[in-house]
């Protein structure tokens, strides 16, 4: 039991902390998904705030849980 709470405070400390380093990375690199642009007939005004703000929340959050999995197991010292 110990193991699996050590595991998810480890993946919580790396998403909180990593989330904002791999924004800037990815922000550094111009990884940004495309943003809609507004026509005369379809406008997108809160589309224009999120220019070159890079959508991969996702990706860090994977990356926690691998650290925390293999943390946990580093700690346990099993495969």
């Amino acid at each position: 039991m110990k193991v699996v709470i050590f595991s998810a405070a480890l993946a919580f400390v790396v998403s909180v902390l990593g989330t904002p380093v791999l924004i800037r990375f990815l922000r550094r690199r111009s990884y940004s998904p495309a943003i809609r642009v507004s026509t005369a007939d379809e406008p997108y005004p809160e589309h224009t705030g999120k220019r070159g703000t890079p959508s991969m929340g996702g990706l860090a959050i994977l990356l926690a849980i691998v650290v925390g999995y293999g943390g946990s197991h580093l700690l346990a010292w099993r495969t």
